[in-house]
């Protein structure tokens, strides 16, 4: 039996065969090959908590998706499409908007990156003025001034978007999902996010192998996952 290992296995190595719990291991579809097997699993679990466990998305929904072009991002798009959700995202260059535009599904709006002050007005106008449901980020940056993005090596993202552009995007009630672990809201972002009953959640896929409680749902994911590659429905 061709099986895949979760994260944070105890045993792990290069040979032909290994004795491991029955329970910790998930069956690997004969029509996937390893290669698309072991490359959707970091990215589709991450898209699976973002979208379901913290998103809460759902048909009808619009979700912003930053950096589609990216494997999460390519699988986030893709996992929020199938629930029958709206999508935008973003790119940064040519190649990336050209990827994007080859999915089954098409994209509602395709937002370039390199003009990171557009973001917000593109979102409203693409929504009617009311804003996304659910945002999921790829890093965000928290520093305006000059002295500030020095300190804090902010310069490489400059195609990042800030925390007020992507507070800005929400609408009623929306879902703000970061990556970034230091991510900090000062008294009137918190009060931006109040105002508009929206909420705030980390994204840290490993998290669901600290708790064994969660196992069973980690299982389904893996098996989810791998049975929509296997039908060609994520690719």
């Amino acid at each position: 039996m061709k099986c895949i290992l979760p994260f944070g296995s105890g045993i792990s190595g290069c040979c032909d065969t290994c004795i491991l719990n029955q329970f910790d291991t998930m069956k690997k579809p004969n029509s996937v090959s390893h290669e698309s097997a072991a490359a959707s699993l970091c990215a589709g679990i991450a898209a699976y908590t973002a979208v379901h466990y913290l998103g809460h998305v759902t048909a009808g929904d619009t979700v912003l998706v930053m950096d589609g072009a990216t494997p999460q991002g390519y699988l986030t798009i893709q996992l929020a499409q199938s629930f029958g959700a709206k999508v935008l995202s973003t790119y940064r260059t040519l190649t990336e908007k050209q990827y994007l535009e080859n999915l089954k599904a098409p994209i509602a709006q395709l937002i370039e990156m390199t003009r990171s002050t557009i973001l917000a007005s593109s979102v409203m106008e693409e929504t009617g003025g009311v804003g996304v449901d659910c945002i999921i980020d790829n890093g965000v940056r928290l520093f305006t001034s000059e002295k500030d993005k020095d300190l804090m090596e902010e310069r490489q993202m400059k195609f990042t978007p800030h925390k007020h552009d992507l507070l800005s995007c929400l609408g009623f009630a929306g879902r703000w999902v970061s990556t970034n672990p230091q991510l900090q809201l000062d008294p009137p972002d918190s009060q931006q996010l109040f105002l508009r009953g929206g909420s705030l959640s980390f994204l840290f896929p490993p998290a669901w192998v600290l708790m064994r409680s969660q196992h069973g749902r980690f299982q389904h994911i893996l098996k989810d996952l791998l049975d929509r590659i296997e039908v060609g429905e994520f690719k």
